[in-house]
Protein backbone atom coordinates (compact mmCIF):
# COMPACT_ATOMS: atom_id res chain seq x y z
CA UNK A 1 0.00 0.00 0.00
CA UNK A 2 1.05 3.43 -0.95
CA UNK A 3 2.85 5.12 2.22
CA UNK A 4 4.22 7.74 0.54
CA UNK A 5 1.43 10.21 -1.34
CA UNK A 6 2.64 13.54 -0.45
CA UNK A 7 -0.26 15.76 -1.19
CA UNK A 8 1.70 17.25 -4.08
CA UNK A 9 -0.68 16.59 -7.39
CA UNK A 10 -1.35 13.56 -8.97
CA UNK A 11 0.71 14.80 -12.02
CA UNK A 12 3.68 15.73 -9.90
CA UNK A 13 3.45 12.55 -7.38
CA UNK A 14 3.89 9.24 -9.36
CA UNK A 15 3.81 7.65 -5.69
CA UNK A 16 -0.27 8.17 -4.97
CA UNK A 17 -2.52 5.04 -6.27
CA UNK A 18 -5.20 7.24 -7.68
CA UNK A 19 -5.70 10.72 -9.18
CA UNK A 20 -8.15 13.30 -8.02
CA UNK A 21 -10.17 15.20 -11.48
CA UNK A 22 -12.95 17.62 -11.59
CA UNK A 23 -15.07 18.24 -14.76
CA UNK A 24 -17.81 21.05 -15.17
CA UNK A 25 -20.71 19.04 -16.68
CA UNK A 26 -23.13 22.05 -18.11
CA UNK A 27 -20.25 23.14 -20.54
CA UNK A 28 -17.57 26.03 -20.63
CA UNK A 29 -19.94 29.18 -20.15
CA UNK A 30 -21.26 28.98 -16.08
CA UNK A 31 -24.17 31.58 -16.05
CA UNK A 32 -25.80 33.17 -13.66
CA UNK A 33 -29.36 31.54 -14.47
CA UNK A 34 -28.72 28.69 -14.21
CA UNK A 35 -27.06 26.07 -11.83
CA UNK A 36 -23.12 25.46 -12.38
CA UNK A 37 -22.64 21.58 -12.16
CA UNK A 38 -19.60 19.52 -11.51
CA UNK A 39 -18.81 16.02 -11.63
CA UNK A 40 -15.54 15.29 -8.68
CA UNK A 41 -13.69 11.78 -9.35
CA UNK A 42 -11.21 10.12 -7.90
CA UNK A 43 -9.86 7.44 -10.18
CA UNK A 44 -7.97 4.05 -8.84
CA UNK A 45 -5.04 3.58 -11.31
CA UNK A 46 -3.39 0.36 -9.69
CA UNK A 47 -4.65 -3.08 -10.33
CA UNK A 48 -5.76 -3.50 -6.85
CA UNK A 49 -8.97 -2.03 -5.02
CA UNK A 50 -8.95 0.72 -2.68
CA UNK A 51 -11.03 1.08 0.39
CA UNK A 52 -12.81 3.56 2.13
CA UNK A 53 -12.35 6.69 -0.44
CA UNK A 54 -13.56 10.31 0.60
CA UNK A 55 -13.11 13.32 -2.03
CA UNK A 56 -14.14 17.21 -0.78
CA UNK A 57 -14.20 19.76 -2.99
CA UNK A 58 -14.92 23.07 -1.44
CA UNK A 59 -15.45 26.12 -3.69
CA UNK A 60 -14.09 29.67 -2.60
CA UNK A 61 -14.97 33.04 -4.09
CA UNK A 62 -12.36 35.48 -4.81
CA UNK A 63 -12.45 36.61 -1.34
CA UNK A 64 -11.44 33.71 0.03
CA UNK A 65 -14.64 33.12 1.19
CA UNK A 66 -16.18 29.40 1.37
CA UNK A 67 -19.48 29.26 -0.62
CA UNK A 68 -20.26 25.04 -1.04
CA UNK A 69 -18.70 21.79 0.04
CA UNK A 70 -19.40 19.02 -2.45
CA UNK A 71 -18.25 14.94 -1.24
CA UNK A 72 -18.22 11.71 -3.03
CA UNK A 73 -17.49 8.22 -0.50
CA UNK A 74 -17.26 4.82 -1.79
CA UNK A 75 -16.18 2.12 0.48
CA UNK A 76 -14.25 0.32 -2.43
CA UNK A 77 -12.84 1.29 -5.85
CA UNK A 78 -12.18 -1.56 -7.73
CA UNK A 79 -8.54 -2.11 -9.64
CA UNK A 80 -9.13 1.12 -12.34
CA UNK A 81 -12.14 2.30 -11.28
CA UNK A 82 -14.03 5.41 -10.19
CA UNK A 83 -15.71 7.25 -7.13
CA UNK A 84 -17.44 9.78 -7.84
CA UNK A 85 -20.52 12.05 -7.58
CA UNK A 86 -21.81 15.01 -8.97
CA UNK A 87 -23.80 18.12 -7.66
CA UNK A 88 -25.60 21.46 -8.66
CA UNK A 89 -24.50 24.91 -7.12
CA UNK A 90 -26.06 28.17 -7.52
CA UNK A 91 -23.21 30.65 -7.19
CA UNK A 92 -23.47 34.60 -7.88
CA UNK A 93 -21.66 36.48 -10.99
CA UNK A 94 -17.71 36.51 -9.61
CA UNK A 95 -14.38 34.34 -9.70
CA UNK A 96 -14.30 31.34 -7.95
CA UNK A 97 -11.49 28.20 -7.09
CA UNK A 98 -11.66 24.71 -5.82
CA UNK A 99 -10.15 23.13 -3.12
CA UNK A 100 -10.00 19.59 -3.56
CA UNK A 101 -9.01 16.86 -0.72
CA UNK A 102 -9.18 13.44 -1.36
CA UNK A 103 -8.19 10.37 1.40
CA UNK A 104 -8.20 6.52 0.72
CA UNK A 105 -6.90 3.37 2.05
CA UNK A 106 -4.23 3.60 4.60
CA UNK A 107 -4.39 7.31 4.96
CA UNK A 108 -2.96 8.68 1.41
CA UNK A 109 -4.17 11.88 0.72
CA UNK A 110 -4.04 13.71 -2.65
CA UNK A 111 -4.93 17.85 -2.51
CA UNK A 112 -5.25 19.70 -5.06
CA UNK A 113 -5.65 23.74 -3.63
CA UNK A 114 -6.68 26.38 -6.65
CA UNK A 115 -7.57 24.17 -8.35
CA UNK A 116 -9.61 24.93 -11.64
CA UNK A 117 -10.86 28.47 -11.06
CA UNK A 118 -13.94 29.85 -13.11
CA UNK A 119 -15.94 32.33 -13.39
CA UNK A 120 -20.04 32.70 -13.51
CA UNK A 121 -20.68 34.90 -15.56
CA UNK A 122 -23.86 37.56 -15.42
CA UNK A 123 -26.84 37.02 -17.59
CA UNK A 124 -26.47 39.76 -19.89
CA UNK A 125 -23.03 38.28 -20.56
CA UNK A 126 -22.62 37.77 -24.78
CA UNK A 127 -21.82 34.11 -23.97
CA UNK A 128 -24.88 34.03 -21.74
CA UNK A 129 -27.76 36.18 -23.09
CA UNK A 130 -29.44 34.94 -26.44
CA UNK A 131 -28.73 37.17 -29.48
CA UNK A 132 -31.00 38.88 -31.58
CA UNK A 133 -33.82 36.27 -33.26
CA UNK A 134 -33.13 33.24 -30.79
CA UNK A 135 -35.70 32.43 -28.37
CA UNK A 136 -34.67 32.45 -24.95
CA UNK A 137 -35.49 29.61 -22.89
CA UNK A 138 -34.06 28.26 -19.43
CA UNK A 139 -34.28 31.36 -17.99
CA UNK A 140 -31.73 33.34 -20.39
CA UNK A 141 -32.25 36.88 -21.02
CA UNK A 142 -32.05 38.88 -24.13
CA UNK A 143 -28.73 40.72 -25.36
CA UNK A 144 -28.69 44.39 -24.73
CA UNK A 145 -32.14 44.47 -23.04
CA UNK A 146 -33.74 43.54 -26.33
CA UNK A 147 -37.47 42.75 -26.16
CA UNK A 148 -38.78 39.24 -26.60
CA UNK A 149 -40.94 40.79 -29.39
CA UNK A 150 -39.65 38.83 -32.63
CA UNK A 151 -41.45 35.94 -34.36
CA UNK A 152 -42.10 33.22 -32.28
CA UNK A 153 -40.95 35.08 -28.95
CA UNK A 154 -37.30 35.88 -30.20
CA UNK A 155 -35.33 38.45 -28.93
CA UNK A 156 -36.05 41.27 -31.12
CA UNK A 157 -38.68 43.94 -32.26
CA UNK A 158 -41.77 43.44 -34.31
CA UNK A 159 -41.33 43.28 -38.41
CA UNK A 160 -40.59 46.79 -39.58
CA UNK A 161 -39.09 48.01 -36.65
CA UNK A 162 -35.15 47.98 -35.17
CA UNK A 163 -33.22 48.09 -31.85
CA UNK A 164 -31.88 51.53 -30.64
CA UNK A 165 -29.07 49.94 -28.42
CA UNK A 166 -28.94 54.07 -27.05
CA UNK A 167 -32.72 54.28 -26.14
CA UNK A 168 -33.04 50.72 -25.42
CA UNK A 169 -36.20 50.31 -27.29
CA UNK A 170 -37.50 49.39 -30.48
CA UNK A 171 -37.96 52.39 -32.96
CA UNK A 172 -39.44 52.23 -36.17
CA UNK A 173 -37.55 51.47 -39.47
CA UNK A 174 -37.52 50.04 -43.00
CA UNK A 175 -41.06 50.10 -44.31
CA UNK A 176 -42.35 52.22 -41.82
CA UNK A 177 -44.24 54.61 -42.86
CA UNK A 178 -46.26 56.58 -40.19
CA UNK A 179 -47.10 56.87 -36.38
CA UNK A 180 -49.45 58.05 -34.45
CA UNK A 181 -47.08 59.92 -32.42
CA UNK A 182 -46.84 63.56 -34.26
CA UNK A 183 -42.85 63.67 -33.24
CA UNK A 184 -42.12 60.21 -34.05
CA UNK A 185 -44.09 60.92 -37.51
CA UNK A 186 -41.77 64.07 -38.26
CA UNK A 187 -38.76 62.11 -37.12
CA UNK A 188 -39.80 59.17 -39.70
CA UNK A 189 -40.63 61.73 -42.49
CA UNK A 190 -42.74 60.01 -45.10
CA UNK A 191 -46.75 59.86 -44.43
CA UNK A 192 -47.81 63.40 -42.62
CA UNK A 193 -51.44 62.84 -42.17
CA UNK A 194 -52.57 63.24 -39.14
CA UNK A 195 -54.65 60.23 -39.25
CA UNK A 196 -53.87 56.90 -41.65
CA UNK A 197 -57.67 56.02 -42.55
CA UNK A 198 -58.97 56.44 -45.92
CA UNK A 199 -61.64 58.30 -44.66
CA UNK A 200 -59.33 60.97 -43.57
CA UNK A 201 -57.16 60.92 -46.44
CA UNK A 202 -59.79 61.26 -49.20
CA UNK A 203 -61.51 63.94 -46.82
CA UNK A 204 -58.40 66.00 -46.51
CA UNK A 205 -57.90 65.10 -50.07
CA UNK A 206 -54.68 64.64 -49.01
CA UNK A 207 -54.01 61.84 -51.68
CA UNK A 208 -56.20 63.29 -54.32
CA UNK A 209 -54.32 66.90 -54.02
CA UNK A 210 -50.47 65.80 -53.15
CA UNK A 211 -50.57 63.03 -55.76
CA UNK A 212 -48.73 65.54 -57.96
CA UNK A 213 -46.70 67.52 -55.58
CA UNK A 214 -43.15 67.48 -54.45
CA UNK A 215 -43.75 67.50 -50.96
CA UNK A 216 -43.82 64.62 -48.71
CA UNK A 217 -46.71 62.57 -48.86
CA UNK A 218 -48.53 58.87 -48.43
CA UNK A 219 -46.97 57.41 -50.82
CA UNK A 220 -43.53 55.64 -51.51
CA UNK A 221 -40.66 57.48 -53.08
CA UNK A 222 -41.87 58.51 -57.06
CA UNK A 223 -39.13 59.85 -59.07
CA UNK A 224 -40.43 62.11 -61.27
CA UNK A 225 -43.72 62.04 -60.40
CA UNK A 226 -44.10 58.42 -62.32
CA UNK A 227 -47.43 56.60 -61.08
CA UNK A 228 -46.92 54.82 -57.21
CA UNK A 229 -46.40 51.60 -56.57
CA UNK A 230 -47.08 51.74 -52.44
CA UNK A 231 -48.98 53.56 -50.26
CA UNK A 232 -49.16 53.86 -46.35
CA UNK A 233 -51.43 51.95 -44.61
CA UNK A 234 -52.33 50.86 -41.11
CA UNK A 235 -50.00 48.35 -40.36
CA UNK A 236 -49.65 47.24 -36.40
CA UNK A 237 -50.15 49.03 -32.92
CA UNK A 238 -47.20 48.43 -30.79
CA UNK A 239 -46.33 50.34 -27.84
CA UNK A 240 -49.59 52.00 -27.70
CA UNK A 241 -48.86 53.80 -30.76
CA UNK A 242 -50.54 52.70 -34.40
CA UNK A 243 -47.93 52.58 -36.94
CA UNK A 244 -48.26 52.59 -41.20
CA UNK A 245 -46.29 50.39 -43.67
CA UNK A 246 -45.91 50.56 -47.31
CA UNK A 247 -48.38 48.20 -49.03
CA UNK A 248 -48.37 47.48 -52.52
CA UNK A 249 -50.43 49.39 -55.03
CA UNK A 250 -51.71 49.55 -58.72
CA UNK A 251 -52.87 52.62 -60.34
CA UNK A 252 -55.23 52.57 -63.31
Amino acid sequence: MDNNCNGLTDDEDDACDAEVSLTVTNGNNLCNYQSQSFTINLRNRENVGIWEVSVTDRIYDSNNNLEYTGNAHCENVIANGICSNSYNVNLDTGSYYHNVAATYGNNEQITKNNYNAFAVLSNDNIACCADEGEVPTGGRICCDGRPTEGANGACGCPSGFTFSTDLGKCIPGGEICWSSDANERNDIGKCLAQELTITFLLNNLFVNNQYNSNILDCFSPRPNQENPTQTCCPYITYDNKNYGEYQNIEVY
